[in-house]
């Protein structure tokens, strides 16, 4: 006796051949997927529609845009701080040389203690000679008050030298730090602008990383058609 067959029902039949046939377009119709991001997809996450996909593109693109002009802005700003610093390192220079003027300057003021001690020995050696306490004659008199008209032109002359060269390096010295004083001061603006604007760059540096990071997590982290992808970078 033969095995009994199954039986189908032909009520069965169109609508099984039907749910066969609804497979593959729907599989066929997801095609291949990626992530803006180059990451792995979120979990759960639907694929982008082309509009999404559009919108998410011309993000990208803005932000890559942004970062390129942003690193330009960054080595034009750069290259305005070399002259800078190669001007601070030569009024570093000059200040030294200042100092070391200024310096000498003082150690000159301090010669005119030793011309006033001159002076006041000099006074009291004539007071005394006036007093005559020692007994002295009219002869040695005569001869000692020679000797100290002698000491006075000499003393004069040198606290004149003195005096003269004095106020020749005073000058000279207040020349030179004038002269470094407003080369410092037009200095200042000049770094004090480089900062305002080192400080824009790098505000616009964060802000872009925040948008960059937003981005990341509503766009790069989502599936896409690849087909859509192609479609909108011909144009279409």
């Amino acid at each position: 006796m033969s095995p009994l067959k199954p039986l189908t029902s032909p009520a069965l039949l169109p609508a099984l051949l039907l749910g066969l046939a609804l497979v593959a377009p729907a599989a066929q119709a997801q095609g291949k997927t990626g992530t803006l991001g180059g990451q792995p997809p979120a979990a759960g996450g639907k694929i982008m529609t082309k509009d999404e996909l559009r919108a998410c593109l011309g993000q990208q693109d803005g932000l890559t845009q942004r970062r390129k002009a942003l690193e330009e802005a960054i080595a034009r700003h750069n290259q305005v701080r070399e002259p800078l610093d190669r001007q601070r390192e030569a009024l570093a220079g000059e200040r030294a040389a200042v100092e070391q003027v200024m310096q000498a300057l003082r150690s000159l003021r301090a010669q005119e203690a030793e011309h006033d001690a001159r002076q006041r020995d000099w006074q009291q050696r004539l007071a005394r000679l006036d007093t005559n306490p020692d007994g002295l004659s009219r002869g040695q008199i005569e001869r000692q008050r020679a000797q100290l008209e002698q000491e006075r032109l000499a003393l004069n002359k040198a606290r004149h030298d003195w005096a003269s060269d004095y106020e020749r390096r005073a000058g000279e010295a207040d020349a030179q730090v004038a002269q470094f004083n407003q080369r410092s001061q037009g200095l200042d603006p000049q770094f004090s602008a480089w900062n305002a604007t080192k400080a824009q760059l790098d505000q616009q540096s964060q802000d872009l990383d925040l948008d960059r990071e937003e981005w990341r997590l509503s766009c790069g982290s989502r599936r896409f058609r690849e087909d859509d992808e192609k479609a909108l970078r011909a144009g279409k």
